[in-house]
């Protein structure tokens, strides 16, 4: 079974927080909501743009659409974090 490894999302606001403009949300805070883990969301959310836009605001730090979206180690870089997982 092939298992999805692909983790965006594509909504108008997230946890009462309305996305700075159109957009997919990626990055460590996809793969939190997609795996619902039980971890606090992340002070900078990161978004690919539909637009060509590249800037940081209000927590959320926004790329242009060239920027693979599937890549975790865009999510590692910009937010400084590091996930542990275990598997039970």
């Amino acid at each position: 079974m092939k298992q999805n490894t692909h983790f965006s999302i594509r909504i108008p606001a997230f946890h009462g927080r309305k996305l700075p403009e159109v957009g997919v949300i990626v990055g460590y805070t996809a793969l939190i909501e997609n795996l619902e883990l039980p971890v606090p969301i992340p002070t900078v959310i990161t978004l690919i743009s539909d637009k060509n836009k590249k800037y940081r605001v209000g927590g959320w730090q926004v790329h242009n659409p060239e920027v693979e979206s599937s890549n975790l180690g865009l999510a590692t870089k910009e937010n400084s974090m590091k996930l542990r997982f275990s598997v039970h």
